[in-house]
């Protein structure tokens, strides 16, 4: 009794029929038959009734018994040989904030994907606080994240830094190059970036002028963006994906703020998942190179 056998019966059942069951598994009949015969044989009973004239397949009593224990033999199969084949696949599980995960990063995701098809990637966003919770019960073994924080089981390194720029749409009367204070922040598309971004924000517009529009998330913010002359700051690796038919970066005088991304990895890690991470982390690091960063 093997596998073969098993799948053609439970086909045959399936279908009512030994020819549909060749024809749905890609064998010939002679070769469907030859398999039930062949199991048959090897539990000393007849599984299906044979008479002349005979349209559909009709169990026994015995083939009837035996279809339950079929299908459970079929399903340890299957399972036992997922547990042999997943022990040669290594799993990653990463976390991000979605202005990482969904710009700066996601072309590298998809290339180290095809790179490396024994990895598998499950991706996630969260917010820079549950990355940091997550990675502390061991539930992720990666994180990315703008927000510096103090964990002892987490090890934090920065990952590459990058300006915030200003971004309006093409047809904006902003000018190519302007000072911050000549901006109307009535027209301002914002997002706390984080408390650096707060502090920052804060010394360039200290009047009490209210942003005309906070967004919860980034795609809100660029989708908000479609307002005539409204503009916004945004990290570079965010600025760099959008369409420049209808956006535009423009140039201010003051020094803009750096935002620092850093990688988050638990303080310990098993050896394979180790040796994993620094594939990853290595490809990573050339990939965000070659993009200037």
């Amino acid at each position: 009794m093997n596998y073969a056998e098993i799948e053609t019966f439970l086909t045959a059942v399936e279908l009512k029929s030994i020819s549909a069951a060749a024809k749905k598994l890609y064998i010939s009949q002679g070769t469907a038959s030859h398999r039930i015969q062949n199991l048959e044989a090897d539990l000393e009973i007849q599984l299906f009734f044979r008479q002349p004239g005979q349209k559909q397949l009709v169990l026994t009593k015995s083939g009837e018994e035996f279809l339950s224990l079929a299908k459970q033999w079929k399903s340890l199969y299957q399972e036992t040989h997922h547990l042999k084949f997943q022990q040669h696949l290594t799993h990653l599980s990463v976390a991000g904030i979605e202005s990482v995960n969904t710009f700066a990063l996601l072309p590298f995701y998809k290339d180290f994907a095809l790179q490396h098809p024994e990895i598998k990637l499950k991706l996630s966003t969260y917010h820079s606080n549950e990355i940091y919770e997550l990675l502390n019960k061991g539930a992720i073994d990666l994180g990315f994240t703008y927000a510096y924080a103090n964990y002892p089981t987490v090890q934090v390194e920065a990952l590459f830094t990058e300006p915030m720029v200003l971004v309006t749409q093409q047809t904006s009367v902003l000018p190519e190059v302007l000072s911050l204070r000549e901006l109307d922040p009535g027209k301002e598309i914002y997002i706390n970036w984080g408390v650096d971004f707060e502090i920052w924000h804060r010394e360039q517009f200290p009047s009490s002028a209210e942003q005309w529009i906070t967004a919860g998330n980034c795609h809100m913010q660029l989708s908000l963006l479609d307002f005539t002359d409204s503009w916004a700051f945004l990290p570079l690796s965010v600025a760099k994906q959008l369409d420049p038919n209808h956006y535009r970066q423009v140039d201010f005088i003051e020094d803009p703020l750096q935002k620092t991304c850093y990688c988050l990895t638990p303080a310990s890690l098993l050896p394979d998942k180790e040796a994993v991470l620094g594939i990853l982390l290595e490809d990573m690091k050339q990939f965000l190179s070659v993009r200037g960063f």
